[in-house]
């Protein structure tokens, strides 16, 4: 290759490469933050069971209402009476923050070889307001001519952020 030619190819290679090159001319800058809160962890404390007090059987049956407050709402056509309460917790955790409340869809009481279902009823969530307590009320259904007997059962309900 001439010296002229090879001083060509080299002055245009030196010409593209410059293209490539930055000057700093266009460059920018900005600052982001990064930011973390770490909330305080949700405290759930049982302080009351569900109690639907007495029930006289039929021979028809029924459900028996119990609302998240502890009040029979509905005896099913039966006799209902005594001392009743929904099952209550008090919730703790960061101020403002919404809760979740879960709970089975429905559990079995057992006495013996007998049974009734109870459907559960529970908010779906709170917000916390400091002192903040939930209650879980539910129906229950029960047979005909219902053998007499303490039905229980155990269940857990959960709280998250």
């Amino acid at each position: 290759m001439s010296s002229k030619l090879f001083k060509t190819v080299m002055a245009s290679a030196a010409v593209a490469m410059a293209g490539f090159v930055s000057t700093g001319a266009n460059a920018a800058t900005a600052n982001a933050d990064a930011t973390a809160t770490i909330l305080t962890p949700v405290t759930l404390t049982k302080t009351a069971d569900i109690n639907f007090g007495n029930i006289a059987a039929n021979a028809t049956g029924g459900n028996v209402v119990l609302t998240q407050a502890g009040a029979i709402s509905n005896c099913g056509g039966m006799v209902c009476n005594g001392a009743t309460s929904a099952a209550t917790f008090d919730v703790g955790g960061a101020v403002g923050q919404t809760v979740n409340i879960t709970v089975p869809a429905s559990i079995t009481l057992i006495n013996g070889g007998d049974n009734m279902s109870l459907t559960l009823n529970a908010p779906a969530s709170i917000v916390l307001a400091g002192s903040d307590s939930i209650g879980v009320g539910g129906s229950l259904a029960v047979a005909a001519n219902q053998p007499a007997g303490v039905y229980t059962a155990n269940f857990n309900v959960t709280a998250n952020y």
